[in-house]
């Protein structure tokens, strides 16, 4: 390694531990049903990324919501996003969930004992495909919207995150079977010919380990989840109100929180999502997150709609 060399990563190293330094830490919102919203909150979302600029990135959870069309909405966003928005859009994708109750848990558990197995069932081989041909669904519609974008010379603002399961609760025991899968995923895509695409992992806080070239995503307080971060991860609160009621433990969080929170994040280079009950839908009902599909999604054309464009502007401003 010659001088020159050896001053120039010197420096990045440097630079990375600034105070103030983002390293490519985008802004935006967990909007988890957004598959299933109206076209005019699709189109009120899409307004206030294009007003704040920047580094934005929109996250979803599409089969859960609508299989029958679960990327119309998604197109709809990127087409009326990137073209007037002056920086760049990720979009991450949510392949997998399951609840988190008893039945929900053991149905995952089976997933990722499919994936550890080096000699699958029939059973377990059934469930690697189910995982694979959802897969497949997303980097077509990655390519599609990556030829849209060529063919608008606007490629370079737009980008792609795949994420094989949203908070997975894949132990750290079977931690073979989700290299298992990152790997077998990345040799999908690479036969589909994907680009301009990365992966990463979006599990529950007590599920935490690393994968090798696979960034982190955790939800939560972020007083809760901040040690687990770092440059390249992603927080969202997802599941954790900042809207001044208490959580599950009694504490209180406001949006003045939030943004406080997100200042600190992308100081570390750490993407921020914002989340909100009404990116999920309502109402909730019986047999908990089984009724994504009968949901209401409108969170700005409801009658709280004007408190969600206030918070989400906020979110996106926030530099």
């Amino acid at each position: 390694m010659n001088y020159s060399t050896r001053h120039l990563l010197l420096l990045i190293a440097a630079v990375t531990l600034l105070p103030g330094f983002a390293w490519a830490a985008d802004r935006g919102m967990q909007f988890i049903g957004a598959s299933r919203t109206t076209p005019a909150d699709i189109e009120i979302a899409s307004r206030l990324y294009r007003e704040a600029g920047g580094s934005t990135q929109f996250s979803f959870l599409p089969f859960e919501f609508n299989p029958q069309a679960p990327f119309t909405n998604a197109t709809r966003f990127v087409q009326q996003t990137v073209p007037g928005l002056s920086g760049s859009l990720t979009v991450t994708c949510y392949v997998s969930w399951w609840p988190h109750d008893p039945q929900g848990r053991g149905e995952q558990l089976a997933f990722w004992k499919a994936w550890q197995n080096p000699n699958p069932s029939f059973a377990q081989r059934a469930l690697r495909n189910g995982y694979l041909d959802r897969l497949r669904l997303v980097d077509e519609w990655i390519k599609d919207m990556n030829r849209w974008a060529r063919a608008n010379g606007i490629a370079s603002r737009l980008d792609f995150v795949v994420a094989p399961v949203l908070e997975d609760t894949c132990p750290e025991s079977l931690r073979g079977g989700y290299e298992r899968l990152v790997t077998t995923t990345r040799s999908v895509q690479q036969s589909d010919r994907v680009t301009r695409t990365t992966l990463r992992r979006s599990c529950l806080n007590e599920n935490v380990f690393r994968v090798d070239n696979v960034a982190l995503e955790l939800h939560g307080p972020w007083q809760d989840v901040r040690g687990q971060l770092r440059a390249g991860d992603t927080w969202s609160n997802d599941g954790t109100r900042y809207d001044g009621t208490p959580d599950d433990n009694g504490r209180v969080h406001t949006e003045q929180d939030f943004l406080a929170a997100e200042g600190q994040a992308i100081d570390r280079g750490i993407s921020v999502l914002l989340w909100r009950d009404a990116y999920n839908g309502f109402p909730k009902g019986g047999s908990y997150g089984r009724n994504w599909a009968r949901r209401t999604v409108t969170p700005f054309t409801d009658a709280g709609g004007r408190g969600e464009v206030r918070a989400l502007s906020r979110v996106l401003s926030q530099r």
